[in-house]
């Protein structure tokens, strides 16, 4: 997975602009949304396969999913609280993973790849994202620049330099 979740189909992109100013607390939140997200694919991938799919009710896979990681995902920030007296609290991009690993996966092995996978390349992502925050704020431009559009169009750049050779028409195959 050379591009990840983040870059591919933008999971949690507003998020991770928020997150790197100030990468605090990342190891936690990592651990908490890597045991939720994991825990939730994996029983919401048995409740779709085992109920959903032999009822032909599969339209209702997201809806037994939130409710499967609104469960872990409390419980996980229960026990961190206590713990760690922090507040770890992400719950769209988490969800976000759980999906993207229901819709496309497989089987429960890849379902569980994709989910876990999408976190970590999720957290990987923010140190770049504070590498290209701090390298704006030495850079000599104006101050009207140094925003948020800068990162998104960063970005947009990291998505277009690893996805670029990825078309169709680059394939020798197609044109024959």
């Amino acid at each position: 997975m050379y591009a990840s979740a983040v870059l591919l189909y933008g999971i949690g992109l507003d998020r991770i602009v928020v997150l790197s100013p100030k990468p605090s607390h990342g190891f936690l939140g990592c651990l908490k949304m890597i045991f939720s997200v994991s825990a939730s694919s994996v029983i919401a991938y048995l409740i779709n396969s085992a109920l959903l799919v032999p009822a032909h009710l599969t339209e209702l896979a997201p809806f037994f999913a939130i409710l499967v990681f609104v469960l872990f995902a409390v419980f996980m920030e229960t026990i961190i609280r206590i713990s760690a007296k922090i507040s770890v609290a992400e719950s769209c991009v988490s969800f976000l993973c759980v999906l993207l690993g229901l819709t496309e996966g497989s089987s429960i092995a890849s379902c569980l790849i994709i989910s876990c996978l999408s976190v970590i390349l999720f957290y990987l992502f923010v140190p770049v994202l504070f590498a290209i925050r701090r390298r704006i704020k030495l850079s000599p431009l104006p101050r009207a620049f140094r925003n948020e559009s800068v990162i998104f169009i960063s970005i947009a750049i990291i998505m277009i330099v690893l996805l670029a050779w990825n078309v169709s028409w680059l394939n020798p195959g197609v044109l024959k």
